[in-house]
């Protein structure tokens, strides 16, 4: 009796970085990891996502999509809550898709103008009058 096994390797990232400053990431990048929460300053209006494929023994191309779609490599998060980044590698029914997927948090930012007031002292002159 001769077995089969077929190993299929779920193609996955090794990275995914943001180029805008402020941005925080819940928790490091980790392949299988798949939620991530954002923290994104109110101020920044669109990501600019960059990926890393994770080296697998599978010779098909990987490829990574977004959705909702990058536009000139820009995600835009106007009325954003989320976003999934998909990783597939193989062609036809061999095709395996591995989803990351990212909840946003918009962090508001402030600017506060700060004042001290001081309070009114006296400034009494006192003069000593030399006894003779």
């Amino acid at each position: 009796m001769t077995y089969t096994f077929n190993i299929n390797i779920l193609p996955s990232l090794k990275s995914v970085t943001f180029a805008e400053q402020g941005v925080e990431q819940d928790k490091a990048f980790a392949y299988d990891a798949l939620n991530y929460t954002l923290t994104v300053p109110s101020s920044v209006t669109s990501l600019t996502p960059s990926t890393a494929i994770q080296a697998t023994a599978n010779t098909d191309p990987e490829t990574v999509t977004f959705e909702p779609a990058l536009v000139d490599g820009k995600l835009d998060l106007d009325g954003l809550n989320s976003f999934k980044v998909l990783v597939t590698g193989g062609e036809g029914e061999n095709a395996r898709t591995t989803t990351y997927t990212y909840t946003l948090f918009r962090s508001q930012s402030y600017t506060a103008q700060l004042e001290r007031t001081l309070p009114m002292r006296s400034c009494a002159s006192t003069t000593k009058q030399a006894r003779s």
